[in-house]
């Protein structure tokens, strides 16, 4: 529960991950019991202090504070569960949308959800990749034969992914990159992509493309401003966290990281 709790304020703005259901859980259990705590306890000091509308406002600051990360792992954890982030609007439908949301948020992992699913390797600086059981559809790469599933190996060291900035950035050609033919949804605009046509994109790619990073700006720049935060600084923390090689993108996204 500790180390839910730790992850819900590390992913403090991060939209853009996965959160399976131990840890949403987990999570909003701990954020519950440490809030009932410190209200407890401010209560009872404004109560002996007589000073209670401090004790409003201080309970009001931490529930603004709170807002940010609770809608990313709620993001997270609908993604992670195969479905879009709209579906939090369902929380506006007194009782029946605030019930569908619950049984959403406890929706199993997807196995075909296409968030962070690639292993990637490089061959004369050509990617190639191996994929994860819910991948093993997508297309060869340059005609060869299908890659087989992803089996962990103790020994293998995760590869070192290259950090590009954005201001060298340059984009991929559309014919180097694997198609991808999952389900699951697109990891810039949450569109379902099943039966659509998408691409993996290598993380470093997809974290150094401008216009990703200036979409991301306009998705969270209201959370940013209430924060303070610096946006690159927070991308290039995502970047580093994210052991993983690759991003599912559809078709209508992947003008931002190829030409």
């Amino acid at each position: 529960m500790i180390e839910a709790y730790k992850e819900y304020w590390k992913g403090y703005l991060d939209f853009t991950g996965r959160t399976s259901v131990a840890g949403y859980w987990w999570a909003a259990l701990a954020h519950f019991l440490v809030t009932l705590l410190l209200s407890l306890l401010l209560n009872l000091v404004g109560g002996l202090s007589n000073n209670q509308h401090v004790v409003v406002s201080f309970l009001n600051t931490f529930m603004l504070l709170c807002l940010p990360p609770s809608l990313a792992i709620a993001v997270r954890r609908l993604r992670d569960a195969g479905r879009s982030w709209a579906n939090l609007f369902w929380a506006f439908l007194p009782i029946v949308g605030s019930i569908m949301l619950i049984v959403m948020l406890c929706k199993p992992t997807s196995s075909e959800a296409s968030y962070r699913a690639i292993d990637q390797t490089t061959v004369d600086g050509v990617p190639t990749y191996r994929t994860y059981a819910p991948q093993q559809a997508a297309s060869p790469v340059n005609g060869g034969q299908p890659a087989q599933a992803y089996a962990p190996v103790a020994s293998a060291a995760p590869a070192a992914q290259p950090t590009q900035s954005p201001g060298a950035f340059r984009k991929l050609s559309l014919h180097s990159l694997q198609s991808y033919t999952g389900s699951g949804v697109c990891d810039v605009c949450n569109k379902s992509l099943s039966g659509q046509s998408a691409y993996v994109v290598p993380n470093s790619v997809f974290y150094g493309s401008p216009e990703w990073r200036e979409h991301f700006r306009r998705m969270t720049g209201t959370m940013i401003t209430l924060t303070d935060a610096d946006l690159d600084q927070h991308i290039e923390m995502m970047q580093r966290s994210d052991s993983s090689a690759g991003s599912a993108v559809c078709a209508d996204c992947i003008h931002m990281f190829a030409e």
